[in-house]
């Protein structure tokens, strides 16, 4: 996931540049997977990481923490391999995949 990640050189309130995590993952891995197993199993976005730098400019894409990124991507990851491997949602419901949008409504849960 950290792969994913640009090289920007712009950084979030933490001050910490996305190339700078990128660099250093393999010294963050273990820490950071403590945390988001930690927020995974207790269901809480840590609300550290719900702080953003905002700057009003107008620029493609937004500026937010890269550990914040980070963990979205994850939840993301896992909740949709969680709906798709237990057929969670009802055939012809809708959800957002790949920024593609399946069905017609996401009301119906087994």
């Amino acid at each position: 996931m950290a792969r994913s990640l640009k090289n920007k050189l712009t950084a979030g309130i933490d001050e910490i540049p996305e190339y700078v995590v990128k660099q250093c993952i393999e010294q963050l891995k273990v820490p950071l997977a403590n945390i988001y197993n930690a927020s995974l199993e207790s269901g809480i976005f840590p609300d550290k990481l719900k702080i953003a730098k905002v700057i009003p400019i107008h620029k493609k894409g937004d500026v937010r923490e890269v550990f914040s990124k980070l963990l979205e991507k994850l939840m993301y990851n896992r909740l949709t391999t969680f709906i798709e491997s237990n057929e969670v949602l009802n055939r012809g419901t809708t959800w957002l995949q790949d920024k593609k949008i399946y069905g017609n409504g996401i009301t119906d849960f087994y």
